[in-house]
């Protein structure tokens, strides 16, 4: 059984808008999903802002199950026009 266990941002990392932090280890990642990071590497990183590369997990081409990938994250703001912003 794998627990994942979620803890509330301290009151600074509240007022840190459009930031997050990957703290997974390694050995958790492997718990949750088997050998799927056994070629990947993983670090913790701290400050994830728009346009930086993150780790996700995606579905593979053709839906043959799931690959780990490096993505692009962004976040577009509520009072931005549409069809104007780049990421």
């Amino acid at each position: 059984m794998v627990r994942v266990v979620f803890q509330s941002p301290t009151r600074a990392e509240v007022h840190r808008c459009g930031l997050f932090k990957l703290t997974a280890t390694p050995e958790a990642l492997n718990q949750l999903f088997p050998s799927l990071f056994d070629d990947f590497e993983v670090k913790p990183r701290y400050n994830i802002a728009p346009i930086q590369n993150v780790l996700a997990i995606r579905q593979k081409k053709g839906g043959d199950g799931l690959e780990p990938a490096w993505l692009r994250w962004g976040l577009v703001p509520s009072c931005a026009p549409l069809g104007e912003h780049r990421l």
